[in-house]
């Protein structure tokens, strides 16, 4: 299936309703434009998930990967989700999980904001399925440049989205390391960004990565995967001095 996104965005007055009149309101939500998309999802490949969370101001970026029989990545889904009270996040958050097909796992920024959404998705579908990711420069420096080898490669297929790509291309070599910027962007419907679906991205890729079983009836030959570790010199040298990033 082709890539989509699924952007919602709350007004200010949202967050002041009964939380279950909030609940009824998403819960419709996913109904209408969640579930259409989940169903169509192929359910004998592997799935994984990645997310940034943010409450106001930045977005909270939701990533699906689909893991093909070629060990291709497939991304069928993004969700960007704008202003929305931290119960509702979760509430989106576990409806995706619940209906991704043959779910493998998935990886959350669990720093500041993310914590307590990171930690209950943990304690919903299993700590060894749901990795919280506390955001260091040791895992900047490992789990970045997986996104710019496997687009290269013809590895990873993302959409076609001009918000997106910016975002990927925010990345840039700060001290070595590449990683966002404290700098914001803005998209093309006038709102604040900071590379949040770059660093959804790389959450997904590190779930899939990472948290992905191999078969244990044989061991596979190496692939382009297993360049992750060493992938480093993959980089451009830019730092936050300079105006091209990392795409």
């Amino acid at each position: 299936m082709d890539s989509v996104i699924l952007s919602l965005s709350f007004p200010n007055e949202f967050s002041i309703l009964p939380e279950p009149e909030r609940r009824s309101w998403v819960a419709d939500w996913c109904q209408d434009y969640l579930i259409p998309v989940l169903i169509q999802l192929p359910k004998n490949l592997k799935h994984f998930i990645g997310g940034d969370f943010a409450r106001t101001g930045d977005l909270t970026a939701l990533w699906i990967l689909t893991q093909e029989q070629t060990l291709k990545l497939h991304t069928p889904l993004v969700l960007e989700i704008r202003n929305c009270p931290f119960e509702q996040q979760t509430q989106i958050l576990f409806k995706t999980i619940e209906l991704l097909p043959n779910f493998m796992a998935g990886a959350f920024d669990a720093k500041g904001l993310g914590m307590q959404i990171a930690e209950a998705t943990a304690d919903q579908f299993g700590r060894a399925r749901i990795e919280q990711v506390m955001l260091t420069q040791d895992w900047y420096r490992q789990n970045m440049p997986p996104i710019k080898i496997l687009l290269e490669d013809g590895e990873i297929s993302i959409p076609k989205d001009d918000d997106i790509l910016s975002d990927l291309r925010f990345i840039r070599k700060i001290n070595g390391i590449p990683k966002i910027p404290e700098t914001k962007t803005k998209g093309t419907d006038g709102q604040q960004r900071h590379g949040d679906t770059a660093i959804a991205l790389a959450m997904a890729l590190y779930a899939a990565r990472e948290m992905n079983p191999a078969p244990i009836e044989y061991t596979p030959l190496p692939s382009k995967l297993d360049r992750w570790s060493s992938s480093s010199s993959r980089w451009d040298d830019d730092d936050d001095s300079h105006d091209k990033g990392c795409y």
